[in-house]
């Protein structure tokens, strides 16, 4: 196995590793992220197991990108929720220091997404060629 083919799998069971974990503290109860989450969308509230749900959704996505028939779309989901989730919080003012344009520290925790998004979509791009 080359290193590239090597780099590619520790790619991809890593952003697969961070959504099962993201998806299981959501599921167990103990998200850290918890508050934010609901601050940034907060229709997850009204809606019946929003959260739970958006668990699973991670999980499901986070096992997607190790399975070679689903890798392609999973990759693709986590960039679109990666992408709404990012959005949401970034125009919240929670997300901005009070000497902007200073992030805060939720805005900071957002910014990551960007190399997560990266991530998938070159599992997305490569996943859908072979």
């Amino acid at each position: 196995m080359s290193r590239r083919d090597l780099a590619y799998k520790a790619l991809k069971w890593s952003l697969a590793i961070v959504f099962i974990w993201f998806g299981l503290l959501k599921l167990f109860g103990v998200s850290p992220v918890a508050d934010l989450v609901f601050a940034a969308t907060p229709f997850l509230r009204g809606l019946p197991y929003g959260f739970t749900l958006l668990a699973f959704f991670e999980v499901a996505v986070g096992v997607g990108v190790l399975v070679r028939r689903t890798a392609s779309v999973s990759a693709a989901l986590i960039i679109v929720h990666l992408v709404i989730a990012s959005v949401a919080v970034l125009v919240h003012p929670m997300a901005w220091d009070h000497r902007f344009p200073l992030l805060s520290v939720e805005g900071e925790f957002v910014v990551k997404n960007a190399v997560l998004v990266t991530a998938a979509w070159l599992i997305a791009a490569t996943e859908r060629r072979s």
